[in-house]
């Protein structure tokens, strides 16, 4: 509470503003309208003082929550540069897989393309190996057709020794 001394000092404001207000038939104020004024005055400034205390609780309380929210937003605000730093690592990363990815699919179309030539070639190499075999086929046949004539010949070669032979032989 502040006192009275500051409460005085407004009675000569509300007593002036009074006299002014009410006119000259009142302009004796009588002891019970001061007593009175001066127990609202004091009435006021007690709930002033209630008020003021009530304020500095609240105030206080706030003071507290203040303090607790910024210790709250230190930890978040931690929180959020390890974040931070985890996505532009994974940013990072995904920059390098997304590299990785773009060789590998260069690649793959390289594969894709030697892949396509391999089986050409091995197209060909089928067919080549048709020709082949036919050609093997057809050297075989020829190859019986001259072992039939050779024996055919050796055959004939015979009889012609033997033919020779007793000719020889008769002569002398």
């Amino acid at each position: 509470m502040l006192g009275l001394a500051p409460l005085l000092g407004l009675f000569p404001v509300v007593l002036s503003y009074r006299q002014a207000i009410l006119g000259a038939k009142h302009s004796e104020v009588s002891k019970m309208d001061i007593e009175k004024t001066m127990q609202f005055l004091l009435e006021q400034q007690a709930r002033f003082d209630a008020r003021q205390a009530q304020f500095e609780e609240r105030m206080a309380e706030i003071v507290k929550s203040h303090a607790q929210f910024l210790e709250r937003q230190g930890y978040f605000e931690e929180r959020m540069t390890e974040i931070q730093n985890i996505l532009q690592h994974v940013a990072i990363t995904q920059e390098r897989t997304n590299a990785i990815l773009a060789t590998l699919a260069e690649q793959h179309v390289e594969l894709e393309r030697s892949h396509v030539e391999l089986g050409r070639s091995h197209v060909e190499l089928e067919r080549s190996h048709i020709t082949l075999a036919e050609a093997h086929r057809e050297t075989e046949q020829s190859i019986r057709a001259l072992s039939d004539a050779q024996k055919v010949t050796e055959q004939n070669l015979s009889a012609l020794m033997f033919t020779v032979d007793r000719h020889i032989s008769g002569q002398s």
